[in-house]
């Protein structure tokens, strides 16, 4: 068995507000300013350590999964614009330096992530992580020889990012475990003094063991790089989706223990708007399942109400087959027009569909095939908020940061991507339906399933270009 000490700690320190007990103030004593304002640029940082070659084996086993446990959520953090550092077994000495060089890089950032797989003891209250060379027989060589979480919020705390995320996939049923005097080894305790703002989650209730799984991760973590591939990449989304799949997994017996606002699981998105158009994103594999062509009713369900006929019509045709869109024109006119100005002018011939993340979506209309931008022409003004939605099949303006950014590039929804529409990033949404696919979405996953690696410094591009031989109007 292996436990699971799941904490995702969002300290949004907002302000020089000085502490009033403890460690750290109580969340409610202020107002907690959400993602979404950003304060001093959009830097995000991560840590991540992976602890298994433990040097003392009869007090702490050798861990298989912490490797990799480190290594895909080291990826899967970049995918989400995370500057990462993953180091592997390191000692306590290594560790306290990581820590603390980890929370100079989060000053005054938008976000700070720490992710650590391995063993975790709690004594007397107080959660510790092992570093590889513990020799432990007792529980009063833990405080001096283990790392305590505390120095990580106190960290955090004096880093004042505007978001604090925490994760410790940390390893309890260990020989030792029941052993000390205190009696209170088992688990990790219950959460006392944290940062303001904080959500705390533990794969199992505080005290209890979590099963460690027989695949290449651990149980929750194996559950949290599948939802970091799903569709909704809210904080709330992606522990529902982890949550529910440990749940599944152990027959009910395994049950997460979250902790913290629900405002803040709700508004928090690991998901940037700057990645519709940054190609230094994901390198998690393997990726899901594609999945098949779905007819055209279930593709949209939302708008749009007018009928079919009187939308233009635009014919793609790529090296892997051709994709049918009709555009909408009177719900998304401004990005209607910018879209066919660019296929009227041959603007698209000979680009590529430069991006492609199976389970979320593909994207072009901006690269040629050596990976030089194109130059386009002025960005337009984001729809976003015109009430259509990222559904399976829709086709949506790729923007940066900013959110009237847009301008020649495009991309498909895999699936359906509600991350994507307002009311996420203040209102704006991430970028504006304009059109959705009518034939061609088999040509659309055909293109999804192809290999992908980095290049040039990009990542998720074909490793056989995917071209845009032409576009031409219907009507």
């Amino acid at each position: 068995m292996r436990t699971v000490f799941f904490a995702a700690i969002l300290a949004l320190l907002a302000g020089a507000l000085p502490l009033s007990e403890g460690p750290f103030a109580h969340a409610d004593e202020r107002g907690v300013s959400l993602v979404g304002k950003s304060g001093s640029g959009r830097k995000r940082v991560a840590l991540v350590i992976g602890n298994g070659s433990y040097r003392y084996s009869e007090s702490m086993p050798r861990l298989a999964n912490p490797a990799n446990d480190a290594d895909d959520m080291a990826s899967a953090l970049k995918r989400f614009g995370f500057e990462v550092t993953a180091r592997k077994n390191l000692t306590k000495e290594e560790m306290e330096e990581a820590i603390t060089d980890f929370g100079r890089r989060a000053a005054e950032g938008e976000a700070a992530f720490f992710y650590y797989a391995g063993h975790g003891l709690q004594v007397k209250g107080q959660n510790y992580l092992i570093p590889v060379d513990a020799n432990i027989d007792s529980e009063a060589k833990v405080s001096y020889r283990a790392v305590n979480v505390n120095l990580l919020l106190e960290e955090l705390d004096s880093a004042r990012s505007r978001v604090n995320i925490v994760m410790l996939d940390a390893c309890r049923n260990n020989p030792i475990s029941g052993k000390f005097r205190s009696g209170a080894t088992r688990g990790l305790a219950a959460p006392s003094a944290m940062p303001n703002g904080t959500v705390i989650v533990y794969a199992t209730g505080p005290g209890n063991v979590a099963a460690d799984g027989d695949g290449r991760n651990g149980l929750f973590t194996s559950g949290l790089l599948t939802a970091f591939r799903g569709s909704d990449l809210t904080l709330g989304g992606v522990l529902y989706a982890a949550s529910k799949q440990v749940q599944d997994a152990t027959g009910q017996q395994q049950t997460p223990y979250i902790n913290g606002p629900a405002t803040v699981q709700r508004e928090f998105t690991f998901m940037q708007p700057s990645e519709m158009t940054d190609l230094q994103v994901s390198e998690v594999k393997p990726a899901p399942e594609v999945p098949r062509a779905q007819p055209m009713q279930s593709i949209v369900t939302s708008k749009p109400t007018v009928a079919e006929a009187r939308h233009p019509r635009v014919v793609i045709e790529t090296s892997m087959g051709e994709i049918k869109v009709e555009l909408f024109d009177q719900e998304a006119p401004l990005s209607v027009d910018n879209f066919l100005s660019y296929v009227k002018s041959d603007f698209y011939s000979g680009t590529i569909f430069h991006r492609v993340i199976p389970g979320f979506m593909i994207q072009g209309g901006g690269f040629h095939q050596n990976l030089a931008l194109k130059p386009a022409k002025a960005p337009i003004r984001n729809e976003s908020s015109n009430g259509i939605k990222n559904t399976r099949g829709t086709l949506a303006t790729a923007r940066t940061v900013k959110p009237d950014s847009a301008t020649s590039q495009f991309f498909v929804n895999l699936v359906d991507n509600p991350s994507l529409d307002p009311p996420s990033n203040n209102g704006y949404g991430f970028s504006a339906v304009f059109g959705r696919v009518t034939e061609g979405m088999d040509v659309v996953d055909l293109i999804a399933a192809v290999p992908t690696g980095s290049e040039k410094g990009f990542k998720d591009v074909p490793r056989e270009p995917v071209v845009i031989k032409s576009m031409r109007v219907l009507r």
